[in-house]
């Protein structure tokens, strides 16, 4: 098949170029160029900005669109207008914050989404974050094929984000961590990008269409479980020590933004670490060990950062804490 990546160069795009070419897919990305792309030689490149240099796109014609990041209807709307006839398939990597109830623990594809917010060009914040992933997805029906892609937490080498990475970065220099109480007990749902973007590229290959979620593992992990998993996958060792949120904070630590990952079950948003992900297991997503993931993590890290996570309490100002307090 010949595709286009919208995106192509930070993390999902990257993993899903990577993924197309591995099965022999002729490739063009369409991005800003902001970010290098992997195997550059091998694909073709097209400079814009989807915000205004979508006329590079008109007149030519792929059997595949794959939009990594369309964050607001308008987005997909002038998309589609400009290549959507001569669209065979188009895949939309949209998010399970689509979904309006995130405190439901199950939700599959049959539940309902958010009230779209369709008022063109907002800021994108937390909260309107789904509100317009799900008004995005609404705009993409007016494909012909449409598959609409809802994962949760992506992880693995070249994570903008670091939220996984900053577990792996921290156990990897600590034994002992201090955590809110509660947390090690609480679900967590994450997927490594490049199961991610192999599964995806396997659904186009069969012309696949409607919603699935993208989540992992498919045997349910807790966050004390993703612990011991991260540190095996390093070939270390880790004990928790649980604190109240006033004893952290006396400490020098944020308890509701210093640990990443971290949901309580019974928070608003509670559901969005128990998603069912039965629809696209049985359509053939298979998901690696999370000590895999943690391993290639740290690997990409340690050869190509220089600067710590950029979320989460950092290592030595957690070390020099389990130290005041004699561990």
């Amino acid at each position: 098949m010949t595709i286009l990546i919208i995106g192509g160069g930070v993390f999902v795009g990257r993993a899903l170029v990577e993924a197309a070419l591995a099965q022999g897919h002729p490739l063009t990305t369409f991005s800003r160029g902001n970010s290098p792309l992997p195997r550059a030689t091998e694909i073709e490149s097209i400079i814009g900005d989807r915000n205004q240099d979508l006329n590079k796109l008109v007149g030519r014609k792929w059997d595949a669109v794959i939009d990594t990041c369309a964050y607001r209807p308008e987005e997909v709307t002038s998309l589609c207008q400009a290549i959507g006839t001569a669209t065979g398939h188009y895949t939309l990597i949209s998010s399970i914050s689509a979904y309006g109830d995130p405190a439901r623990v199950g939700l599959s594809e049959t539940h309902a989404l958010s009230k779209p917010l369709t008022a063109p060009g907002p800021e994108i914040t937390a909260k309107n974050y789904g509100p317009l992933k799900a008004a995005a997805e609404l705009s993409a029906a007016a494909f012909a094929q449409t598959l609409i892609i809802r994962p949760g937490i992506i992880a693995g080498p070249y994570d903008p984000t670091d939220r996984m990475t900053y577990w792996v970065n921290l156990i990897e220099q600590q034994s002992h961590i201090l955590v809110p109480t509660g947390l090690p007990s609480c679900p967590v749902q994450l997927i490594d990008v490049r199961d991610l973007a192999s599964w995806v590229i396997a659904q186009i290959e069969r012309s696949a269409t409607g919603a699935c979620n993208a989540v992992g593992p498919q045997q349910p992990i807790t966050m004390g479980e993703m612990f011991t998993a991260i540190a095996a996958g390093l070939g270390k060792t880790v004990t928790t020590e649980e604190r109240t949120p006033d004893s952290l904070t006396a400490l020098g630590a944020n308890p509701k933004t210093d640990f990443p990952l971290h949901i309580p079950v019974e928070s608003e948003r509670g559901g969005l670490f128990q998603v069912s992900g039965q629809k696209s297991w049985a359509s053939g997503l298979v998901n690696r060990p999370v000590r895999d993931t943690a391993r290639d993590t740290a690997a990409w890290f340690n050869q190509n950062r220089t600067e710590p996570p950029k979320v989460g309490w950092l290592a030595e100002q957690m070390a020099a804490a389990v130290q005041r307090t004699g561990k």
